[in-house]
């Protein structure tokens, strides 16, 4: 809560090592003061702007409905390989930071991993044209999406091509330098979500955690773009990685941004094909998730579902339909089906060699089915990874089957937007 420009608490109790946050409050506010001079705000929309969003809207609305009935048909047919929801693009490989539980969901480091291959701005344009043909959602990320100098332009050319929503995630460290260049001054205005990583509140612990000293820094900026909502309609989402060793931390900032009526989400810790059973098994995560649970049944602004919370933080077993989430790599190239793929080398598609998403999807299909490839079987991926995407794939996959419970769904996955 806000009380004359100082910051106040209910549920977050200060720490001695955290800051001083009427400080890095009054830090915020002039940094966003100045950056405000320099981005394009909902109030300097012009008429023929708001007719171009309504116009991406529709067109998002319209691809969502038709692949709707589509995979619905699909699903009752008895084939798996449905259509996406969103696409996961890894931009690239780069990032500023080095944490210590990074991990490409099979075993890697992003920032280990090659980037000589990363498509080019004209290459990148095409891929999301590509993308396009069978999705109307992309999900920016990495490595780390702020630090590649054509991000700008691809956040311009989706909101051209209709992509709706259009979400970031990123450390954040340097967004505030980044938001004073010219060639960014559409960028929070056409991104709908941005998802910042912040896993403990005392700068000191974030610099450990990032092998980086940006800890006080990413702590502002989050600040700053609260103070930016104010003039830019965008969803702000803070996100915890939660290990075995940090669940006090992530149970300070669930408090803090639910203080600040920041959304907050979360992620238990995956080794390669699964959660870590330390951190699942143990009773102070499970404290933790009972009190999440209780925060979004009280209507704090946490993002999924009650249902789908319950599954995905204590890594109930589930259904995942990976082609409903497909994670591109910087060079174009899918790994098929999934890239956490444990007893299935993973195919690797070059998805602009194919006209579009459905004739793709039906080639790479003859290669590996996807359909039944969740599971633990010799011919299926072996593993159960307890991440976001694959929990929401089955929360989707219900929906087809009834209807009815979209609806039901849907009312509370937005009754706190």
């Amino acid at each position: 809560m806000d009380c004359d420009g100082l910051l106040e608490f209910d549920l977050y109790k200060r720490k001695d090592d955290h800051p001083d946050w009427n400080e890095l409050q009054q830090e915020a506010r002039e940094l966003s003061e100045r950056i405000s001079a320099n981005i394009k705000k909902d109030t300097d929309i012009s008429f023929s702007d708001r007719l171009e969003d309504l116009n991406r809207k529709r067109k998002s609305y319209v691809t969502t409905l038709s692949t709707f009935f589509e995979n619905r048909r699909r699903l009752k047919s008895g084939n798996g390989c449905l259509l996406p929801l969103y696409w996961i693009w890894v931009m690239h490989n780069a990032c500023n930071l080095r944490c210590v539980y990074c991990d490409d969901h099979a075993g890697q480091g992003w920032f280990e991993k090659d980037d000589r291959n990363t498509l080019d701005t004209d290459g990148a344009k095409k891929l999301m044209e590509f993308m396009r043909t069978g999705c109307s959602s992309i999900y920016f990320c990495g490595g780390e999406p702020t630090i590649r100098k054509d991000l700008p332009e691809m956040v311009d050319h989706g909101w051209e091509l209709g992509y709706f929503p259009m979400a970031m995630n990123s450390n954040i460290t340097v967004l505030h330098e980044k938001l004073r260049q010219p060639e960014w001054k559409n960028v929070m205005r056409k991104l709908d979500i941005l998802v910042i990583s912040v896993d403990a509140l005392s700068p000191a612990k974030l610099d450990r955690t990032f092998q980086r000293p940006y800890g006080r820094q990413v702590l502002v900026n989050a600040l700053m773009l609260r103070e930016l909502q104010k003039t830019n309609k965008f969803m702000l989402i803070v996100n915890s990685v939660v290990t075995k060793d940090s669940v006090d931390e992530a149970r300070e900032v669930l408090d803090w941004a639910n203080d600040l009526r920041i959304f907050y989400a979360c992620v238990p810790a995956n080794k390669n094909e699964g959660p870590d059973p330390e951190l699942i098994n143990g009773p102070r995560y499970r404290d933790f998730v009972d009190t999440l649970l209780k925060r979004k049944r009280q209507g704090y602004p946490v993002i999924g579902s009650h249902r789908l919370l319950d599954k995905f933080l204590y890594a109930r077993p589930y259904t995942c339909m990976t082609t409903m989430k497909p994670h591109v790599g910087p060079d174009g190239v899918l790994p098929w089906p999934c890239r956490a793929s444990v007893n299935v080398e993973p195919e690797m598609i070059n998805v602009t060699d194919f006209k579009n998403v459905r004739e793709m999807y039906e080639e790479a299909s003859k290669v590996v089915s996807p359909s039944g490839f969740h599971g633990t079987a010799r011919n299926q991926c072996g593993g159960q990874c307890a991440w976001y995407q694959n929990y929401t794939t089955e929360i989707y996959r219900e929906t087809l089957l009834r209807p009815w419970r979209f609806l039901a769904e849907s009312r509370e996955l937005t009754s706190n937007l």
